[in-house]
């Protein structure tokens, strides 16, 4: 079966799900009342399972494949939303400010920072703008590559 690398994506999501669903029903059906017949065969489940995880190996090897002429992207699409995240998170209160240490003393103190708001803010924006025009780039790579895969039942 040919599919687009989108197509191939979504796949990969949908069965990652399927996986999980799996994964509980194993793990919330595998003991019951002894002398009762259980309502789910988990032997079936765990064949479904390690089918599934097989399924999923092969699609995630075709995606790496197809991957390949992009992935310099992908990675600089990564680094990106870390830095975007790490920036977010960052504090960068500035003023004075009561610290509370050893035996609840009060002491002001004024504080600084390095990189202000004005900056993060602005850096934030720059950052977005990059990870916008590089997701534009990989949306129409993911679009416009074909992925060859084995038909799953």
């Amino acid at each position: 079966m040919t599919v687009t690398l989108a197509k191939a994506l979504k796949m990969r999501s949908r069965l990652v799900k399927d996986i999980r669903d799996l994964e509980a029903k194993l793990a919330r059906h595998n003991v019951f009342t002894k002398g009762i017949v259980p309502d789910v065969d988990t032997s079936a489940v765990y064949e479904d399972l390690t089918d599934a995880k097989a399924d999923l190996v092969t699609l995630k090897m075709a995606i790496y494949t197809a991957n390949a002429g992009i992935q310099e992207k992908i990675f600089e699409m990564s680094e990106i939303r870390s830095t975007i995240q790490t920036l977010q998170g960052m504090d960068t209160d500035i003023g004075e400010y009561k610290s509370f240490g050893f035996r609840y003393d009060a002491d002001e103190k004024e504080y600084e920072s390095t990189l202000d708001n004005e900056f993060v803010d602005t850096e934030v924006k720059v950052l977005q703008n990059e990870a916008d025009t590089l997701q534009d780039e990989l949306d129409a790579y993911n679009h416009a590559t074909v992925v060859d895969l084995p038909d799953y039942d």
